[in-house]
């Protein structure tokens, strides 16, 4: 009775504690299935390990080769991107020209090595009578932009090391040199003329520089990486820089844009002419410094071009952002050196361009500049300054001219304030007599309407498309090769 009774009265008790024993069961079987499952785990871990251990003894780790793959596809995956974000206005012109250029000839090469690094693999197979396998001949791959640039150099230079010497290097008659020697026997016969075209048809689109048989190699190459070849003498450059003003001048006039007239405007860098009394031995700039003139001249070309396009009235100026030169006392003589700014992977250069026009010609100008990367180039407007040509609030208030008498002496202020008014008035009461009785009537139903039902609600008075002058700092970026 008593043990009964004990039990009766602890009831929730034994309940709690039979609960809890379950539970601890429960947990103990859940803990027992998890240590079994780590245990398998660290046996899986313990083989694995044996195992590349035992991988590692037979052979040497990779793990330096890895590492230098690693780097070479880095490398690579960068360069890609940059061509993605900012390729060379020239670039789909340097596509046609690898499009139809074909692989190069197996005479081409110099080593057996390099020929296997630009062979198509599974193809230069000699013949094994044993196995009764037949000779597979050597069948070359076309080469990338960057393929073409190291072959091309590597034969260059092996040119220039026997018939060159070593000042002469940078001129354009050692290009020409190589070119009527050996690079016709790289590549199918007429095959390399028919590459040449393909480019040169296709760059005439982008720029205005003159692209002729004395500059089309040596612009195609530029455009895949090689640095830019001029002749040495200087009236050959300054005559290339003319023709090229005069492109870009028929364009200007051509789309009803006045240029400005100064014969030293921008960096000059041409012949001279009847203006300015220069003659072409004055240019201002030596033979070495017009690899980067041509540079400023082919982004003016398309500052022009781009404003031309806007319907913009005049260009007033255009003004690299640079050091002038020290040894010169001409204004458009500058430091080539401090014209362009080296921003890591990419060059900076810096203008500001004054043009005059309506204000919608103004915006739609900006706007060009914006959508130029679609063309490949890279423009940052950094600010627009504004200023009306004329005064559109005193025409407005009917003053014109004599607000500008306001700031004279104050003694006559109020006696001329009052001449003005009196003028204004009389002025609205003629133009009142000449309205038409249409017009009369318009305005008497204005007059009995809302202010924002009125038929001139809404109408500019003042800042309206007015024409102006406009000052456009902007930056033009381009990658550093």
């Amino acid at each position: 009775m008593l043990q009964n009774k004990l039990i009766k009265d602890n009831r929730l008790t034994f309940l709690i504690l039979a609960v809890s024993a379950l539970v601890s069961l429960v947990m103990l079987v859940f803990v027992t299935i998890q240590a079994l499952r780590w245990s398998s785990y660290k046996e899986q871990t313990e083989n694995a390990r044996s195992e590349i251990a035992s991988l590692i003894k037979k052979r040497p780790s990779p793990g330096k080769e890895n590492e230098k793959r690693l780097k070479e596809d880095a490398e690579l995956y960068k360069a890609r991107v940059k061509e993605l974000v900012l390729p060379d206005p020239l670039q789909p012109a340097v596509d046609k020209f690898f499009e139809t250029l074909e692989p190069p000839l197996e005479s081409a090469f110099s080593s057996p090595s390099e020929l296997a690094k630009y062979k198509v693999p599974g193809t230069g197979i000699k013949a094994d009578p044993k196995k009764g396998t037949p000779a597979v001949p050597v069948k070359i791959r076309k080469l990338t932009q960057r393929e073409f640039l190291e072959f091309f150099k590597k034969r260059f230079d092996d040119y220039c090391n026997k018939n060159v010497a070593r000042e002469d290097r940078k001129w354009a008659s050692a290009l020409n040199g190589f070119m009527l020697s050996y690079n016709h026997k790289f590549f199918p016969a007429g095959n390399w003329d028919k590459a040449v075209k393909a480019f040169v048809n296709e760059a005439k689109k982008a720029t205005f520089e003159p692209i002729n048989d004395a500059t089309k190699v040596s612009i195609l190459l530029m455009a895949i990486g090689f640095e830019r070849k001029v002749e040495k003498e200087l009236a050959s450059s300054q005559a290339h820089i003319d023709n090229m003003k005069i492109g870009i001048n028929k364009y200007a006039v051509g789309k009803k844009m006045s240029l400005f007239s100064s014969a030293e405007a921008f960096i000059g860098g041409g012949s001279g002419d009847a203006v300015s009394g220069r003659g072409s031995e004055d240019s201002g700039y030596k033979a070495e410094d017009y690899p980067a003139l041509l540079f400023h001249w082919d982004v003016y070309g398309d500052i022009v071009k781009r404003l031309a396009d806007a319907n913009v009235a005049t260009l007033n100026q255009i003004v690299v952002r640079a050091r002038k030169n020290s040894e010169e006392k001409r204004s458009d003589v500058i430091d080539l050196r401090s014209s362009v700014e080296n921003a890591g992977d990419f060059r900076v250069s810096h203008y500001t361009v004054v043009i005059t026009g309506k204000m919608s010609a103004i915006r739609d100008a900006v706007r060009n500049f914006d959508a130029a990367v679609k063309d490949n180039r890279m423009y940052v407007v950094r600010s627009v300054f504004l200023q009306a040509k004329e005064n559109g609030a005193a025409a407005l208030m009917g003053q014109g001219d004599e607000t500008s008498q306001l700031n004279e002496a104050d003694k006559e202020q109020p006696r001329r304030v009052s001449t003005s008014r009196r003028s204004g008035q009389r002025r609205e009461a003629s133009a009142e007599r000449s309205r038409s009785e249409e017009e009369q009537a318009r305005l008497d139903r204005d007059a009995k309407l809302p202010p924002e039902k009125r038929s001139d609600y809404g109408m500019i008075y003042v800042g309206g498309d007015e024409e102006s002058i406009a000052y456009i700092d902007i930056d033009y970026i381009v990658l550093a090769k």
